[in-house]
């Protein structure tokens, strides 16, 4: 029995520049919602430096080159689907399937997306008009990554055993810069799939995790880390300068929010071939904005979110 996809739940989850960073593909901004570059389609081959172009509000992309333009039938360009498609040469429904799977998109979850608002020449994560409420902050799943309930309560994470596709996950509550609510993310406390589920419509790139409360403390230096726990596991160390991207990506919106909030960053990502990969990416673009960049280099199979406090301190301490 085939995998059900929900294409539209797909479309209205992943952007564009998710699916660049992926491939780590950065383009130049041309306008207040244009980035322009060479084209990175496989079929592509003219030389044109400035033939592709992505539209990041309406999430759709354009080459105007002859060969890729011949390649797919005379279409010009699509969304982000077809993209992928040709990226990995494959068919728009495993296309779906794949970003599905990576993204953890619930298919099953069909509430209407998330309305995205436009004020800075950025699509927005609307706040969110609930709060959930008995939430356990004390669970053997957090237990067992080391979280202590001090830290759950502070972050406003825990248990949930209410209706909803987080029903059964441990919530993590979402901000933006401002510290509005934004959205939910759910990690599941077993082995099933997928680890993480978001809300159809949110959009990861236009935010990075605990930003909000490092506001309220601003700092010259931010720590950056790739997951939500990596954050929290390197806060109880003793390190609240901390954010998370929730992936081993950067979008460029999460680009300039991190240029904007601090002077130096430390890039601390997990010890496997994404974080590297990741690592000399990221600071190429951080570097490019002008931002003072570290690197902590882990060895291989490490990571912050199952090291111990003293292990961070010593990691990060020749940074402060």
């Amino acid at each position: 029995m085939k995998q059900w996809v929900n294409f539209r739940a797909v479309k209205n989850s992943v952007t564009m520049e998710q699916a660049l960073a992926r491939y780590s593909i950065l383009l130049k901004a041309a306008g207040a919602d244009i980035i322009r570059g060479r084209c990175p389609l496989p079929m592509h081959e003219s030389e044109a430096a400035f033939s592709f172009s992505v539209d990041t509000r309406r999430n759709i992309w354009a080459c105007h080159s002859e060969s890729c333009v011949r390649s797919r039938g005379g279409r010009i360009g699509g969304n982000v689907l077809d993209f992928v498609a040709s990226m990995e040469r494959c068919s728009i429904r495993e296309a779906a399937v794949r970003l599905q799977d990576r993204h953890a998109i619930n298919p099953l979850f069909v509430a209407a997306t998330q309305t995205l608002r436009v004020s800075t020449g950025a699509p927005e994560n609307e706040p969110l008009a609930f709060r959930l409420t008995e939430l356990t902050e004390r669970h053997p799943y957090l237990i067992a990554r080391g979280v202590d309930e001090a830290t759950a309560a502070r972050f406003g994470m825990g248990y949930y055993g209410g209706p909803g596709f987080l029903s059964g996950r441990i919530a993590i509550p979402i901000h933006n810069a401002a510290g509005k609510l934004v959205a939910y993310a759910g990690r599941s406390v077993d082995v099933s799939e997928p680890k993480y589920l978001f809300p159809p419509g949110f959009r990861k790139s236009a935010e990075l995790f605990n930003l909000h409360r490092v506001s309220l403390n601003p700092s010259q230096e931010l720590i950056v880390v790739e997951g939500f726990f990596d954050c929290i596991r390197v806060h109880q160390a003793g390190f609240s300068n901390v954010v998370a991207l929730m992936g081993c990506t950067m979008s460029r919106e999460q680009a300039k929010r991190l240029c904007a909030a601090c002077s130096r960053a430390v890039l601390f990502l997990d010890g496997d071939p994404a974080g590297r990969q990741a690592l000399s990416a990221i600071s190429s673009a951080l570097g490019g904005e002008g931002l003072e960049v570290r690197k902590v280099c882990l060895p291989d199979g490490w990571q912050p979110d199952s090291m111990h406090a003293h292990d961070i301190q010593g990691l990060l301490s020749e940074f402060h």
